[in-house]
């Protein structure tokens, strides 16, 4: 227990002290004794050697003057008011003091004193629990912009990448967002879209620049180069892949020709490429496993909700990091000019491998 909330408690006794004793003795005549009680009267005097009191309920009694110290008038207002009522009080167990001479009283207190530490081992213990349990509110209230299945493939890409930006500003599913075209050209002919979502009540924007790649080479996936914080390579299959193991084996597989082409260069897909940029993931698996390409896997079998949000429309994505090779568009020129005879697995440009590009 903290000091602060100790010195509070002290004054709260104190005061529900004082105004037990006020509450008890206000509007009286207290008759002190030389035994230390107290009498309360409505009324007093005296009369030879007698002092005679009156009690509320109108009945007359008397005390001989000799037995008397005092008789004064309960108004608190003065410092010899409160000296002799408190003192006559604790020698007479009157009053208040009379409560504090009862052991249920001090088991009362006792049981108060121990409810504090209770009190903040139990929050200590729900505190603990607390950032699980909002963990897991907001995972539910995570925002997903619907795919129209009528929608083109670059509209697909285009929500996915405007869901990707709604989960970094952690919009929730009532908050308003919108997107647009603009009429700006991006790097290497690229189209440029603007984001807008309003949290909180404050308007963020970003913008996306998108455009195919390799839409004359007669690959069966369709491709695009994107600008989203770092530089993509989306690819989308000809085939939608909806079943998460099935889409965790194909990028496994990359990841093997990959490293028995190592050390030249390629591009194979990494779910971590979009899982890092989502903030509720990376807070759910820890932000180090979160650079993982393994952990990210992983956290996708473990947490399944996590799943939807690599689906562009029916099917999952694939997504390479591109940020090394953006500007080499000769690479870019290759993707448009490999034809059938690429073959499925791979295709070969002047410094870069594109795994799994077909």
């Amino acid at each position: 227990m903290k000091i602060k909330h100790i010195l509070i408690m002290a004054v709260l006794i104190a005061l529900a002290f004082g105004s037990g004793i006020i509450v008890s003795s206000w509007n009286t005549r207290l008759i002190c004794l030389s035994s230390g009680e107290i009498i309360q009267a409505k009324k007093t005097w005296v009369i030879l050697g007698t002092v005679y009191y009156e009690k509320g309920d109108g009945s007359l009694f008397t005390v001989n003057t000799n037995a008397v110290d005092e008789v004064v008038s309960a108004d608190f207002s003065s410092f010899h008011d409160w000296n002799i009522i408190l003192s006559h009080a604790a020698a007479s167990g009157q009053g208040v003091f009379g409560i504090l001479e009862r052991w249920e009283t001090w088991g009362l207190f006792l049981g108060a004193m121990a409810a504090f530490p209770l009190a903040r081992g139990i929050r200590f213990i729900f505190s603990r629990r607390t950032p699980e349990s909002k963990k897991k509110e907001d995972s539910m209230d995570l925002i997903s912009v619907p795919i129209p299945p009528q929608a083109s493939d670059t509209e697909k890409v285009v929500l996915f990448f405007l869901n990707v930006f709604l989960l970094q500003i952690k919009a929730k599913s009532k908050d308003t967002y919108q997107f647009q075209p603009t009429d700006k050209k991006g790097p290497l002919n690229t189209f440029v879209y603007e984001f807008r979502a309003r949290v909180d009540g404050q308007w963020q924007t970003r913008r996306i620049s998108l455009g195919r790649i390799g839409e004359d080479s007669g690959a069966r996936s369709k491709c695009f180069y994107a600008i989203f914080d770092d530089h993509f390579v989306v690819k989308i299959p000809p085939e939608p892949v909806t079943d998460i193991n099935e889409y965790i084996l194909n990028i496994r597989a990359d990841q093997r020709i990959a490293d028995m082409l190592s050390p030249r260069d390629c591009l194979v897909p990494r779910v971590s490429m979009i899982l890092n940029r989502i903030p509720a993931f990376v807070k759910t698996i820890g932000k180090p496993a979160a650079t993982s390409e393994q952990s990210c896997l992983e956290g996708l079998i473990s947490f399944t909700k996590f799943q939807k949000f690599l689906k562009i429309g029916a099917g999952y994505g694939f997504f390479m990091d591109f940020s090394r090779h953006f500007f080499l568009g000769q690479i870019l020129k290759e993707c448009h000019d490999a034809g059938p005879e690429s073959g499925n697995s791979s295709t070969r440009g002047p410094d870069l491998v594109f795994v799994g590009f077909c």
